[in-house]
């Protein structure tokens, strides 16, 4: 069935690639989701990988492996996908059950008996001689082969005609099993006149393959893992290879193919291939040991290397039964499922602001004495931001100053992250007004918020600051009344400002229309605890504290490697440092400085920026660490010295 006119599918594919089980699973997987964003749909890649080669294959198509959480199913949901497809032997049933039964539906990749316990609404096994129960659910055989771009827009080209042969030898992105060298001596004790490509997925397969003996008129090339294999192969008069997934795609070229079956999994696929489509070297175990298996192989290639009629036979038999469409097929199918709408099941957006914010400076300019990445592309963004929202990040902090930030977030709002995340914007500064009139300030405040609401396509935001606490005050508060109006409007739930020093904060505390302020403060910075600063802060519990600067432009994170600017108490403070992190017993100086920050009473969340995934991966695990207790928090005051507003105002700092 052909269902191209259905709703877009997002597609969640659980998939691993490690050295000890090979990468085929994985490369399958990048085929089907070339021909799923040709129709317009989407992937994700939850799976562990262990194979830089397999990470590259999967960024070709737009793919990151994705950490698979213990509660894989509402990752999955969080993450918005509506069908799973299962790769791999070793995931219990009860990975396709619990899908299904938040009504997701479950395709299961099936290799003979390797696969069948899983608890899928769909099976797809495109090998050879395998069992077909004959059930529509059922997709049995090589017509549903997926094969890559790389493969199929090779399809019509003419074999290579070597003189002497030129045999490709190569056991998958891994070869754990050691079977390349194996195969490569084998054809080079034929003694004919050869040339052998090997490729050594390790440092410890290409020793092994440099060590063997080459004969007169024989040559062996040795080659680390390739991007375009096909395209090697096509170079080639014939393969040696393990029966694994790369049989389809050597068969859909027209290259014969001499096979050896490497594990017990690929038993099934190797008896059915070499009966019609490729010819039997033997088993791996056998060929390092076994005499009369290695004769027999020996026979074989020796055939395949002087029988040109032969190798023609087999181009023609690998064409006629592999033609290149099963991905077509299987997409077909997908389109087809009764899928749930994405929101059933989700968790709800949050209702409050949690402890941590995410800051997105960085996504819309190179920003920060500590960023070396530079800003992302929008679908890097893009990703950042749903791996945030999914490893507990509960609101976005931007503004309209950010260069381009609230665009990159409009992109990932609009592809799936909305509802799952809240959005605190600030209003551009009305210092560059012409005229400080209420008029002008209304104006400035409603467009800069009309076009927020444009670049982050939707028609409301959690909180809207304004950036500087001036601009609050400005013409006679005219900017706040406009923020007012907003809030009464429904555009926005809370309104405040962005402050810098704890004079302002006490003025906006005062000031009973405001409900969310941001505040710089850290370790070092102990203006915000003066008394009447906290009795201020008593006063107002209604009022959410977001606290930015924790790591005082990254000092405080890396102080041993940071740019400290030239002031005296710099030594004293890095100094002391060292001594309140064994004392309190945190992780890290990026540990000991969130978790200060967090124990303060006033605080309600932390805002922290990045600019790649792993930074937001490692914030995770910081908020994974309780804050500080009162008694650790007076420790830790106790042992570093206060910093003057010169040092924990970065303004103030020596250019």
């Amino acid at each position: 069935m052909t269902c191209r006119d259905s709703a877009p599918v997002h597609l969640a594919i659980r998939c691993d690639a490690l050295a000890a089980t090979g990468t085929g699973h994985l490369v399958r997987q990048t085929a089907l989701v070339e021909e799923l964003l040709a129709r317009g749909h989407r992937a994700t890649l939850f799976g562990r990988c262990e194979v830089e080669w397999a990470r590259q294959q999967a960024a070709r198509v737009g793919l990151e492996f994705v950490e698979p959480a213990d509660d894989f199913v509402t990752q999955m949901l969080a993450a918005r996908c509506d069908t799973l497809l299962i790769d791999g032997y070793d995931f219990p049933a009860s990975v396709g059950a619990a899908a299904r039964e938040a009504g997701v539906p479950v395709v299961a990749m099936v290799d003979g008996d390797f696969g069948r316990h899983q608890d899928a609404d769909v099976y797809v096994d495109q090998n050879l001689g395998s069992f077909d129960p004959g059930k529509a659910n059922w997709l049995v055989g090589p017509q549903y082969v997926l094969l890559r771009d790389v493969v199929l827009r090779r399809r019509d080209m003419e074999p290579a005609r070597n003189d002497p042969p030129r045999v490709l030898v190569v056991f998958g992105g891994s070869d754990p099993f050691g079977g390349c060298p194996v195969a490569a001596e084998l054809l080079l004790s034929v003694g004919l006149p050869v040339e052998v490509v090997a490729i050594a997925a390790s440092p410890e397969r290409r020793a092994e393959l440099e060590a063997l003996a080459v004969r007169e008129g024989q040559n062996l090339v040795i080659l680390g893992a390739q991007d375009d294999l096909p395209g090697l192969a096509m170079t080639c008069d014939f393969v040696i290879s393990a029966s694994g997934s790369s049989v389809w795609e050597l068969a859909c070229l027209g290259i014969p193919t001499a096979l050896v079956c490497v594990v017990d999994n690929q038993i099934t696929g190797y008896e059915a291939a070499t009966e019609t489509l490729a010819v039997p070297v033997g088993r791996l175990d056998q060929l390092r040991s076994d005499d009369e298996a290695r004769d027999a192989a020996r026979a074989a290639l020796t055939r395949l290397m002087i029988d040109d009629d032969w190798r023609a036979e087999l181009r023609v038999g690998g064409r006629e039964l592999v033609d290149g469409e099963g991905r077509t097929r299987v997409v077909d199918v997908i389109e087809g499922t009764d899928r749930r709408p994405w929101s059933a099941g989700l968790p709800p957006a949050p209702s409050q602001q949690g402890p941590w914010v995410l800051g997105t400076v960085q996504l819309g300019v190179p920003y920060g004495a500590a960023n070396h990445d530079g800003q992302p592309s929008a679908v890097a963004a893009r990703r950042l931001l749903e791996l945030a929202a999914g490893l507990g990040a509960t609101h976005l902090d931007t503004a309209r100053a950010y260069g381009t930030s609230e665009d990159a977030l409009g992109f990932a709002l609009r592809r799936g992250l909305e509802g799952r995340v809240g959005v605190i914007t600030k209003v551009r500064p009305l210092d560059e007004l012409d005229e400080v009139t209420s008029a002008k300030v209304v104006a400035a405040v409603g467009a800069s918020v009309e076009t927020s609401l444009a670049a982050l396509g939707t028609d409301s935001i959690y909180a809207i600051l304004m950036h500087r606490w001036q601009d609050w005050l400005r013409a006679n508060g005219a900017g706040a009344k406009a923020l007012e109006g907003l809030r009464a409007e429904g555009v926005t739930e809370h309104i405040g400002v962005s402050l810098s020093t704890p004079g302002e904060l006490l003025l906006a505390l005062a000031d009973q229309r405001l409900s969310y302020v941001q505040l710089p403060c850290n370790l070092l910075d102990r203006r915000w605890l003066e008394p009447e600063v906290m009795a201020a802060f008593d006063a107002r519990p209604d009022v959410i504290v977001t606290v930015r600067s924790v790591f005082l432009q990254g000092l405080l994170a890396v102080p041993d490697h940071a740019r400290w600017p030239a002031l005296e108490e710099v030594s004293r403070i890095r100094v002391a440092l060292p001594d309140a992190l064994e004392a309190v017993g945190s992780s890290s100086y990026a540990q000991l400085a969130l978790s200060y920050v967090r124990g303060l009473p006033f605080v309600t969340s932390v805002v922290l920026g990045a600019e790649t995934e792993w930074q937001v991966r490692d914030q995770r695990a910081l908020f994974d660490v309780p804050p500080l207790t009162a008694d650790q928090l007076s420790l830790v005051r106790a042992i570093v010295p206060a910093g003057s507003e010169a040092l924990v105002n970065p303004a103030l700092w020596p250019r």
